[in-house]
């Protein structure tokens, strides 16, 4: 190694020899024997242990790197114009238009108030696709993540990618500031391909119009709420096909803060309630004109309501209409191919006919065939019955299923079943009857219900007569009425008996006056 003293004296050498020289360098050093470094050396005359001390070296080496490299522990600047312009500090961290740089890269332009400052540049014009590439310290472009400028389409259409470790875009901004989150051709200012998680346990996305909140998807940590704070605005939703609410809990309808409905977490559904008793409970304190549910058919056919054991060929139908020139009400089964109407209700004729559709009285019943009961009145403390039946033309009267009397088609009068295979414990009359007729005292009155009392009624008193023939009075001991009431059948019979005996005894005495004759 020169000393210090050679080295300025092999400068000043060649700086000499030079201007003898007509050649375009100025300088020239050269290891001629190829032997050892060559360079430039600037130092301070102060000792190498002294902090002052400054040294700097400028050449190439034998393996042909050239390198401006400073010794001494100070920065290295670059100036123009008389101003440093570039700074290396010796912890090797690069200031562009900053001498005190505080990381690897400081970058420090000062620009002009409120305009838009350029501190740096990417330029490729061949690939039109320039990168700024991190990199964990391998030496591919796939070993680390990038900043892509894709310049190929020119223009508007330009954009901007965040590359993953497989240089592959992730995010993409276009010039006209759409972005796309997993989409390298977003169509919508934000385009995401894949889920979207806000974290920390709550989040809200915001919705402004003219800077003012308008609206909210809000989660607390505890619960989802889509809000508005516009006292008109809706909440809608609107897609092409299905809307799938798949929560783990109830389903909260709610109005002003007021629980207006439920789908709980059983499948029942709740209109007014929180507490659905079934799958639909509908409930509601409102007016008497208003209903609680409305089935509403918008043309002129019938509104259904339908209910099935699971089977799509019997079911039992609701069915309305209400137009102005048939409005009826059915009830409907259908049986497999057969339609059967239970109950048809005619609106403007206000007649109810049951196993008919076309009534003309207030209850017109059809029966659905022979020896069956068109109507059946029965007891509500036991099994004990009254049923009436259409038997040919005439109306069959039956207790407990056996015929007690009939009402005759032709003038309408109702006799009282009498054959012997109907009776038991027959027996003949005793005589007496006579006396006990002779007894009774016949009567006109009027009813106290018949406010009029125009006409006189005819009969006896059931009281008188249940004192005479106590099985001629019915004493009816239920709850609903205790008051008495006369079987006059039975007194024809007791009349005829009567004659019976009188004609007996007028028998007898034409006897004895023919003997008297004699």
């Amino acid at each position: 190694m020169k000393t210090y003293k050679n080295y300025l004296l092999l400068i000043a050498i060649t700086l000499s020899a030079s201007i003898g020289f007509s050649q375009s360098r100025e300088l020239i050093m050269e290891d001629i024997d190829d032997t050892g470094d060559v360079i430039i050396e600037l130092i301070t005359n102060d000792l190498p242990t002294d902090p002052a001390h400054r040294n700097m070296i400028l050449g190439f080496n034998q393996s042909n790197e050239g390198f401006l490299r400073m010794l001494s522990d100070h920065d290295l600047s670059f100036w123009t114009d008389n101003n440093r312009r570039i700074t290396i500090d010796n912890d090797g961290r690069i200031g562009l238009g900053e001498s005190n740089p505080t990381v690897r890269m400081h970058v420090k332009s000062s620009g002009t108030i409120d305009q838009q400052t350029i501190v740096g540049l990417l330029e490729s014009n061949t690939s039109n696709r320039p990168i700024l590439q991190f990199s964990e310290g391998g030496g591919t472009i796939t070993s680390g993540m990038g900043i892509e400028y894709d310049g190929r389409l020119g223009g508007g259409d330009n954009k901007m990618h965040f590359n993953g470790i497989d240089a592959m875009p992730k995010v993409t901004i276009t010039a006209s500031g759409e972005m796309g989150i997993g989409e390298v051709s977003p169509s919508e200012t934000l385009d995401v391909v894949g889920n979207i998680g806000l974290k920390d346990g709550s989040g809200s996305i915001e919705f402004y119009e003219a800077g003012t909140a308008k609206a909210n998807i809000d989660y607390n940590g505890n619960s989802i709420s889509i809000n508005t704070t516009e006292g008109a605005s809706d909440v809608n939703l609107n897609p092409f096909d299905d809307v799938i609410l798949n929560a783990g809990d109830d389903i909260l309808f709610r109005s002003a803060g007021i629980s207006m409905g439920i789908f709980n977490d059983l499948g029942n559904m709740g209109v007014g309630t929180t507490s659905p008793a079934a799958r639909l409970d509908v409930r509601s304190i409102g007016s008497s004109s208003a209903p609680n549910l409305q089935l509403r058919q918008l043309n002129s056919d019938y509104a259904r309501l339908r209910m099935t054991s699971n089977s799509t060929v019997e079911y039992w139908d609701l069915i309305g209409r209400s137009l102005g020139t048939d409005p009826k009400f059915d009830i409907v089964y259908k049986d497999g191919s057969v339609l059967k109407t239970s109950l048809s209700i005619d609106g403007d004729g206000q007649r109810t006919g049951i196993n008919n559709t076309t009534p003309n009285a207030s209850l017109h019943i059809k029966q659905v065939g022979s020896s069956t009961e068109g109507l059946r009145i029965e007891n509500d403390s036991d099994t004990d019955n009254w049923g009436f039946e259409v038997g040919g033309n005439d109306l069959l009267v039956t207790f407990n299923g056996s015929q007690v009397g009939i009402f005759n088609d032709t003038d309408g009068v109702y006799s009282p079943s009498s054959d012997r295979r109907l009776k038991e414990n027959i027996a003949d009359l005793e005589n007496g009857t006579l006396d006990k007729l002779m007894k009774l005292e016949a009567k006109s009155y009027h009813y106290k219900h018949d406010a009029e009392k125009t006409h006189k009624s005819y009969g006896f008193i059931a009281q008188d007569i249940q004192k005479i023939f106590p099985d001629a009075v019915i004493e009816n001991d239920s709850e609903e009425s205790d008051y008495l009431a006369v079987k006059y059948q039975n007194l024809n019979v007791f009349a005829i008996k009567a004659i019976q005996e009188q004609q007996l005894l007028i028998k007898e005495l034409q006897r004895q006056i023919e003997e008297l004759k004699k």
